[in-house]
């Protein structure tokens, strides 16, 4: 349990740990404490609990809370408390998904975000101020986080965030739903279009022999867009028009009871499913393997995982028990990579 008592400003105030005196701060990035045991004295830094929040108002008279539950934290505290620290003094604590969950929701509202709610530890729903919604995943850059000194992990974080904000802002620039489509062919994308000769749009390469295409949303297609016609460059806007892909689709269905399953979601987006690391954060615990996946063509999506030849030879059969393919994309069979940042053909 974690005592304070304070008649001052919400930033300085006594704490009680034990039964052991000391001092706390509070800051935007979680609370500091310094508590005195004998002739030492233990730090900790950016101790994440839900304490800021009553914290807030100019006095407070009475708070209590627990310090930790889980992960060890409160385990560190005690240690800490009956032996002697590092030569520093300082107990790092590390980053928890609960902690992290609520410095992004934090520094999300301080950047114009309009709201931010955290659905459940590590999933966070933002609504714009042009009333638009997407959510962010945090599950992916916490365990990066907690091998770094505390604030080496505040400043990564940081630019993760501020890299999504950016990316949206550029998007909303243009007053337009920029999303992406899978297409055969490599990058530049350069098309043949009658009366104007070969158009070059704008893309991403996904695979060899697959580009993913920044196309604008609108009411009855999808428009390919030209580099100039981008607010930003196309790996700049990478990650906004994937979010907008995932923001369009009313609901994915994984079809199947395995080894091999189906991605549907209407709306020929299916090509696009094996690119969002969203997808991956489901489907891979079901999976044999690491992840395998066939685009016949823009409607299907097929995926197993990868244990070993039998696998390959199972998504062959699927694309050859399919006919009369409308928007054909690959009869190739492709390893994941990085949760769909890129694709890899199989010989």
């Amino acid at each position: 349990l974690l005592e304070l008592r304070r008649d001052g400003p919400a930033d300085e105030g006594e704490v009680r740990l034990g039964g052991l005196e000391g001092t706390v701060g509070g800051t935007a990035e979680g609370v500091d404490v310094e508590l005195q045991r004998g002739d030492h004295t233990v730090a900790v830094r950016g101790l994440q609990v839900p304490v800021l929040l009553p914290l807030r108002a100019p006095f407070v008279r009475e708070v209590r809370c627990v310090v930790a539950a889980g992960g060890g934290l409160g385990e560190r505290i005690r240690e800490a408390l009956h032996e002697p620290p590092d030569d520093d003094g300082l107990v790092s604590l590390p980053w928890t998904l609960d902690g992290a969950s609520r410095y992004a929701a934090r520094a999300l509202e301080a950047s114009g975000v309009r709201d931010v709610s955290i659905l459940e530890p590590g999933t966070l729903a933002l609504t714009w101020g042009d009333g638009s919604q997407g959510r962010i995943q945090l599950h992916n850059i916490l365990p990066g986080l907690r091998d770094l000194p505390p604030d080496e992990g505040r400043e990564q974080l940081d630019a993760h965030l501020d890299s999504l904000v950016r990316s949206r802002e550029v998007v909303a620039l243009a007053d337009e739903r920029i999303h992406v489509r899978l297409y055969a062919g490599s990058h530049p994308f350069r098309v043949q279009v009658e009366g104007m000769g070969a158009v070059t749009f704008a893309s991403r390469p996904v695979a060899d022999d697959l580009v993913a295409v920044f196309v604008q949303d609108l009411p009855t297609a999808m428009r390919p867009l030209r580099e100039d016609e981008l607010p930003a460059p196309p790996e700049d806007l990478w990650r906004s028009a994937r979010a907008n892909v995932l923001a369009s689709l009313p609901q994915i269905r994984i079809v199947g009871s395995g080894p091999a399953y189906m991605l549907t979601c209407g709306g020929d987006y299916e090509n696009v499913l094996p690119l969002l690391p969203e997808v991956w954060e489901v489907l891979e615990p079901l999976l044999d393997g690491p992840p395998l996946v066939a685009l016949p063509a823009r409607d299907l999506c097929f995926v197993v995982g990868d244990s070993g030849p039998a696998a390959v030879a199972l998504l062959h059969g699927l694309m050859g028990d399919v006919d009369q393919l409308a928007y054909p994309i690959s009869d190739g069979v492709y390893r994941v990579l990085e949760q769909g940042r890129a694709l890899e053909r199989l010989p």
